[in-house]
Parts: C-alpha cells; sequence; structure tokens
C-alpha cells in the first residue's frame, strides 16, 4: 500500500497518560480543510480579532444577569414561591443542558451563502433579547394567579433559554472555523474573555445601581433589560 493509503486507512493508536487503554484515531475525519494540520489558514488582523471577541457580551451578559438578579426577581418582586421559582430555573436548565448539543450538531450540518454559523446570529438574536426582556416583566393581567405566573415565566424562560442556546453555541464554534492556528485560536479566546470580564463587572454595576435609583422594581428591571438588550443586539 502507498503511503497515503496507509495515512488514511490506518487508524493511529496511543496511549492517553493516565489510562490504560490506547484511544484510536484517524487522521481521515479532518474532513474541513481549516482543521487539516496541512492547510495554513490567514492570519487574523487586530480588528478581526477584537471585533469577535466584542460578540461575547452578548452572549455572556444575560447569562450572568439570570444567574445574579433572577431568582431575587421571581421571590421578592414578582412574589412567586422558593419552589415555583426554584421550578423554573430547574426547568431551564434541563432545557439548556438539552438544547445546546442539538443546536450545536445542526449548525454543523448547516449550509448556506452566510456560512454554517452566522445565519443563527442573524436570525435569532431579535427573538433572543425580546424573550430576555419579557423575562423580566411582570405582566398585570395575570398578578392575581401564581400559577398563570409560574407558567407564564416558565415559558418565556424555556424560550429564552433555547434562543440562546440557538445564539451563543454557533457564536463559540466559530473560533475554530475562523482559524486552525493555535496562537491565532488563543487571541480569539481571550478576547472572548477580557471582553466577558469587563462587560460583565460593568452590567453588574449598572443593574445594582439602577435597582436602588429606581425605586420601583417593577420599572427598574425591564428597564435594565432592555438597556442590556440593546447592548446585545448592537
Amino acid at each position: 500500500k502507498s503511503d497515503d493509503e496507509l495515512v488514511t486507512k490506518t487508524p493511529i493508536a496511543f496511549r492517553s497518560p493516565g489510562f490504560g487503554s490506547p484511544i484510536s484515531y484517524n487522521p481521515k475525519v479532518l474532513e474541513s480543510p481549516r482543521l487539516s494540520s496541512g492547510t495554513k489558514t490567514p492570519r487574523l488582523t487586530i480588528r478581526e480579532i477584537i471585533c469577535y471577541g466584542l460578540g461575547e457580551v452578548g452572549t455572556y451578559l444575560p447569562g450572568l444577569i439570570f444567574s445574579l438578579f433572577f431568582n431575587p426577581f421571581l421571590l421578592e418582586t414578582v412574589g412567586l414561591s422558593p419552589f415555583e421559582a426554584g421550578s423554573i430555573l430547574v426547568g431551564a436548565s434541563i432545557v439548556d443542558g438539552i438544547s445546546d448539543p442539538i443546536i450545536g450538531h445542526i449548525s454543523d450540518k448547516t449550509t448556506s451563502r452566510f456560512g454554517r454559523r452566522r445565519p443563527y446570529l442573524l436570525y435569532f438574536t431579535i427573538p433572543f433579547v425580546f424573550f430576555y426582556c419579557l423575562s423580566f416583566v411582570i405582566p398585570d393581567f395575570i398578578l392575581t394567579s401564581g400559577v398563570l405566573l409560574t407558567i407564564y415565566y416558565f415559558v418565556v424562560v424555556i424560550l429564552y433559554t433555547i434562543c440562546h442556546a440557538t445564539v451563543s453555541v454557533p457564536y463559540t464554534a466559530m473560533t475554530p472555523d475562523l482559524t486552525n492556528d493555535y496562537d491565532e485560536r488563543t487571541k480569539l479566546t481571550t478576547a472572548r474573555q477580557i471582553s466577558a470580564l469587563v462587560s460583565g463587572i460593568l452590567a453588574s454595576f449598572f443593574q445594582a445601581t439602577m435597582i436602588s435609583v429606581i425605586d420601583n422594581e417593577k420599572i427598574s428591571f425591564p428597564f435594565c433589560a432592555v438597556c442590556l438588550g440593546v447592548v446585545m443586539v448592537i
């Protein structure tokens, strides 16, 4: 057999450190030229790295604000019981764990003139922001029923969670699509993490300040959600 046949047809077995059984690896799985070690992608510009990193603001901030403020919002402002609020958050976590791999698989198989990741960012950002803002709105027409309030927030948060995954998973998966260079990927990831850190501090400070300044929490939470939504879209 030729050397090419041996490379593509013969699995390579190597032993993982700390584990007894060898791992089989076939180089033929590297079907994408961007992921192939033999193909060198162009180096990214500073502008491209910064612009990609800034995209993390739109996907990271909603999750951060939810983790810090949504549970107190449900308990203290809406008036749900701990069981009702906990059920909403647990349901959202379960849906998130299921939807992430499904959306990742779908985006991997997507083909369009915009690529396989960008259509999700283009088409689902607005629904993502819309359901995020609805999560911090108290519907007056069902305030008298705790059951209806629980159902309302459960449905809205589930839809928000699905839209969040539909935007964040393809966005994160763009990193290896942009370059196959290890150092370039490190720069992209670093830009994302810096954007998340800085924007997270500013957004948390802004939200806490607005809640304390605006005396009515039924107004302050939706106001902050809309402001953050504008940032997410930009």
